[in-house]
């Protein structure tokens, strides 16, 4: 499979919204999305569902800017990542609620 750059990797000053969008892409190009929700088929083994939430997780670090991964470093699991990545960079705003819904 061909290996897909960010021009630019999320530094927290870009937009996050396109980014998150980018991500989910490439996410599931890799075929690692479903480990943002834990959204897991129930023929799954153990070993692949890690194996798919380690893919997913290194994928989300690697496209992050040298300053972002400081804020999340903590987080284990790649749900707790893109949670704390959402917290941390969606603005409040109503346009970006109404938006969302």
């Amino acid at each position: 499979m061909a290996s897909i750059k960010f021009k630019a990797p999320f530094d927290g000053q870009n937009n996050f919204g396109l980014w998150r969008i980018k991500m989910k892409v490439l996410l599931r190009r890799e075929g690692s999305v479903r480990a943002l929700n834990r959204n897991y088929p129930n023929d799954m083994t153990t070993a692949d569902i890690k194996d798919m939430e380690e893919k997913a997780h290194s994928t989300i670090q690697l496209s992050l800017s040298d300053k972002v991964p400081r804020e999340v470093a903590d987080e284990k699991r790649v749900s707790g990542l893109w949670n704390k990545l959402e917290s941390l960079y969606i603005k409040k705003s109503i346009t970006t609620r109404l938006f969302l819904k």
